[in-house]
């Protein structure tokens, strides 16, 4: 705009009616690029005498009042730009001008400028003359006029004399127009008055609002510009599931995108509402539930959004639910039954069609729900995967459709299940009676099977490794072979083992290697093909620091698993120069210890007894998919926990063992565990055997190993967010434990010092079933010398 007498230096004030908010004599030091993103021409040089501020405000009104420094005056714009409004925060929805109007270039020209974006603003533009007068304002302009054009004024979009009787092309109908000023702003024009008024929708760019007098008449006029374009919103409602005539009141929930509270209501069908609970009348039919928001000054009405569901006869009930044991037995004086499987009965329901049973199982432990599924024909089912010594609560639904959405529940019942019981081998009731499992195996008992690719030397057999009695004085990891193929009628096939202690396994070195001085426990892992199709064994050993680490080694007789040096000149790692840089027994560190370079970690002070829990269920070799466990023997750990044994917590990450920590350091311990063991069970479910040290019931004074009664826990990858592994957290807490029961040959329970003396054990289901499940374990009566033995699940 044009300004023939521009005002020299300008002050410019911002108040609210009662504080001044801000002021600025000159120019502030902001840049034309500030200017530029909001649309602003830039000023003419950083020491102009034109004066701009930035404030930020709440919520109220507020005045801008520009004046001539020394009362001097002349022609000035006055501009406000909105900056960083978002959608529902606090934005400015108007602004207005007290100004003389003259005639000819002295009318009053406010400017408005619609930042871009989508679609257009809806405006109320205002020019107040004879509406000031009650106000108190003298010398009002009588007959104003208004028009809103673009800056060149050729083309006009909206235009009015007296705001009673629009006019132009489909312009807002005087209701309209009183309604938006009865909503927006703070007086209302009198009808039939003189005073003009628009409502114009207008894409962004600039625009100007020519007011001036009829009949080139002059006076003081109020021209008021409000935004009162109302934001879309839309609403979430979710599905509503299918319901029984009997079914409870259910809370609705929905949520607007504006913030603004969702009402609710019945369309149709046999249901009510009220606030936001939706209550069945009892009959059935199809039940149509709107959410609809009305919107605000703010926001328009959000589209309503519908949901439908069938509300269907209460279906019939099942009744008379029982429970019975399975393959139940007497063994000894001790009445068992299986430890995992149960079996639910019914009366089904007279009358009704039924689709199916549904027969839920949820234990007290806290783990994921079971379901299991029968025909509408058949009044029992077999329940199977359950866990041993735990208490159950039993449902039985009918189901009226197939996606079990209708169904009709007897009353729960409880069930607990059998503890495991397992039976030492041999005869009599004395360690002296028991069967060896391999002629000189002494402890440290683990097995591992082989499928029937493995190749003819160890096909569908079960192989060993173990320390043998110690003929040489020093410690080794040799290995013992089934004479058969497994069979579970061939007891010998998986029960007795012959042993390869002089050509083949690990032997401790004389003198010792740096990081091999003695070597002690360890697992033998069969590889996939994918990862080179042999045997990898994890095992621990103390070095010459006097700190215990686990280690791997790979086999170079792929499946058979008895040669690990890959010199040629000898199938047993022995030498200090097989375990030395360059040697045929190539191993690494796996888990190593505080200080450590490689694999080192923090507070872990010793690594030993490990144990991996791989998928055996799904197949023999373990693929090295990310997710697999690894527990190990940490002992106490200073300031994490007062146990002197301890078990830490490892996960395979696809290329290195990451031990587990918690947001404190401390690494994540069972507390008070010795020779944990994980078995797999199917899934990603496993059962974790150990030996409990805080209770040393029954200890001799003898220096032999005393690890306790031996307690059982269980673990369900898919109660966490990642289904396909487990993790220490799903494991359940240890005050959950069970206890393990243990059998003489001739069926006299094991008292607390015969149990306690049991260690080095590992769990295996032999022919890959878990019918069939035997445990390899060192034993003594705390005086002799600990030897192999094995004992046997009686209620799997």
């Amino acid at each position: 705009m044009l300004c023939p007498s521009p005002l020299g230096l300008l002050p410019f004030l911002l108040r609210s009616p009662a504080t001044i908010i801000g002021a600025r004599l000159s120019a502030p030091p902001l840049s034309a690029a500030t200017f530029s993103t909001v649309g602003a021409f830039p000023f003419s040089s950083s020491n102009s005498l034109d004066a701009a501020l930035i404030a930020t405000l709440p919520p109220g009104p507020y005045s801008a009042i520009v004046g001539g420094v020394g009362n001097t005056t002349g022609i000035a714009i006055i501009e406000l730009y909105e900056i960083g409004a978002a959608l529902g925060s606090n934005r400015l929805t108007s602004i207005s001008a007290r100004a003389q109007v003259g005639i000819g270039a002295a009318v009053t020209i406010p400017g408005i400028n619609i930042s871009a974006g989508p679609g257009t603003r809806r405006l109320l533009i205002r020019a107040a003359g004879p509406a000031l007068t009650p106000l108190g304002v003298p010398g009002v302009l009588a007959d104003p006029t208004l028009a809103v054009t673009n800056p060149t004024a050729s083309t006009t979009y909206a235009a009015n004399n007296d705001w009673g009787t629009p006019i132009g092309t489909n312009p807002a109908s005087a209701v309209a127009i009183a309604a938006a000023i009865a909503n927006y702003t703070g007086y209302p024009f009198a009808a039939g008055s003189r005073d003009s008024a628009v409502i114009a929708d207008l894409a962004p760019g600039a625009y100007t609002v020519q007011v001036s007098g009829v009949a080139d008449t002059s006076g003081v006029a109020l021209v008021e510009i409000y935004d009162i374009t109302q934001e879309t919103q839309t609403i979430t409602f979710a599905a509503l599931s299918d319901r029984i005539t009997t079914s409870a009141p259910q809370n609705l929930s929905a949520t607007a995108s504006s913030g603004l509270s969702v009402t609710f209501s019945v369309i149709s069908g046999p249901a009510t509402i009220t606030g936001n609970v939706l209550t069945l009348v009892g009959t059935p039919g199809t039940v149509v539930v709107r959410a609809a928001q009305a919107g605000n000054l703010g926001f328009s009405a959000a589209p309503p959004l519908d949901r439908t569901f069938t509300v269907s006869p209460q279906p019939p009930t099942p009744s008379g639910v029982s429970t019975s044991r399975l393959a139940s037995r007497t063994v000894g004086s001790t009445a068992l039954a299986s430890s995992t499987r149960l079996t639910v009965s019914w009366t089904p329901p007279a009358g009704g069609t039924i689709n199916h049973y549904r027969i839920t199982a949820i234990d007290a432990v806290g783990g994921l729900p079971l379901t299991f599924t029968a025909s509408p024909t058949e009044t029992s089912a077999e329940l199977s995967g359950l866990k041993a010594a735990t208490a159950y609560s039993i449902t039985v639904s009918a189901s009226a459709d197939a996606a079990g959405t209708v169904t009709g529940s007897a009353s729960a019942v409880q069930f607990i299940t059998d503890k495991e019981y397992w039976q030492l081998q041999g005869i009599g009731n004395t360690t002296a009676g028991l069967s060896k499992i391999v002629s000189d195996g002494n402890a440290r008992i683990s097995a591992t099977r082989f499928g029937p690719e493995a190749g003819s030397a160890t096909a569908n057999r079960i192989q060993l490794y173990y320390g043998p009695s110690l003929v040489t004085g020093r410690q080794t990891l040799s290995t013992a072979l089934t004479a058969n193929a497994t069979s579970a009628a061939l007891p010998s096939s998986y029960l007795s083992f012959v042993s390869s202690m002089a050509t083949a396994g690990l032997l401790t070195p004389t003198p010792p290697a740096t990081m091999i001085q003695e070597i002690a426990t360890g697992q033998a892992v069969p590889l996939s093909a994918a990862m080179g199709g042999k045997v990898r064994v994890f095992f621990e050993a103390k070095g010459v620091d006097g700190k215990t680490r686990i280690f791997s080694i790979d086999s170079v007789d792929g499946y058979t698993g008895q040669d690990f040096n890959s010199s040629g000149s000898s199938t047993i790692c022995s030498t200090t120069a097989d375990f030395s840089s360059g040697g045929g027994c190539a191993f690494k560190v796996v888990i190593g210890v505080e200080g450590d370079a490689v694999a080192g970690n923090p507070r872990i002070l010793n690594a030993r007894q490990n144990k991996v829990g791989y998928p055996t269920q799904t197949d023999w070799r373990w693929d090295g998919a990310p997710g697999t466990f690894m527990v190990f023997t940490s002992g106490r750990v200073a300031g994490c926990s007062t146990a002197d044994r301890t078990h830490g917590y490892a996960v395979w990450n696809g290329s290195t063992w990451d031990v587990q920590y918690t947001a404190a350091g401390c690494p994540k311990l069972f507390n008070n565990v010795q020779a944990a063991f994980p078995m797999h069970i199917g899934g990603v479910r496993y059962k974790l055997y150990y030996g409990d040290t805080s209770d040393l019931t029954g200890k001799l004074p003898s220096q032999l190993p005393f690890l306790g009664p031996k307690r059982l826990l269980y673990a369900d990858g898919a109660k966490s967010s990642l289904a396909d592994r487990v993790d220490f957290e799903d494991w359940e807490s240890q005050s959950a434990a069970r206890d393990v029961a243990f059998l003489w040959p001739n069926g006299d329970l094991l008292d607390a010092t015969a149990e306690g003396y049991i260690d080095d054990y590992h769990f295996m289901a032999p022919t890959g079933s878990l019918e069939l499940q035997v445990m390899y374990l060192a034993i003594t009566n705390g005086t002799a010398i600990p030897f192999g033995a094995a004992a046997i699940l009686l209620n799997p």
